[in-house]
């Protein structure tokens, strides 16, 4: 009786999908200028629709570009730090710290097209293992790069 009762049931439904199309065009012949509202309504609210779909993919697109270029500045700071620690290690034997300022001084244009991106690069660069955060006596931050300990043999 179950199998039946679906059977019928199913037979219900594909006789109402195949009637809809029809009853919706019988009253839209009926009623001439509710469905051209409809339309136009039912128009309006897909395009309302793809816009926002248009604008999370923008916003999207534009967080991985700000993602790629804070990426491409911490990796040149970090770069930067380890460059400027082996020449000083080179000559003097010991690590001489960077303030943020002349860091951020030095970061060259094109990695940063938005000055508002540089506290991101700052919070990325002082979580990094190998820098070490300091203040100077002025209370100006410093940071030092502290080369990572050779591996176990």
């Amino acid at each position: 009786q179950i199998a039946r009762l679906l059977l019928q049931c199913f037979v219900h439904l594909v006789l109402l999908v195949a009637a809809v199309p029809w009853h919706v065009l019988s009253v839209a012949w009926q009623y001439p200028a509710q469905a051209l509202g409809v339309t136009v309504l039912l128009t309006g609210a897909y395009l309302v629709h793809q816009g926002f779909v248009w604008l999370q993919h923008a916003r999207r697109i534009r967080n991985q570009r700000r993602e790629a270029e804070i990426d491409a500045a911490v990796h040149w700071v970090l770069k930067h730090l380890r460059e400027h620690d082996t020449r000083w290690r080179q000559t003097t034997g010991a690590g001489r710290p960077l303030s943020l300022e002349s860091i951020h001084r030095l970061v060259p244009d094109g990695y940063l097209s938005d000055k508002s991106m540089w506290a991101a690069v700052i919070s990325r660069v002082s979580n990094d293992d190998c820098v070490n955060r300091m203040f100077a006596a002025n209370d100006e931050e410093i940071w030092q790069w502290i080369p990572p300990p050779p591996p176990p043999p």
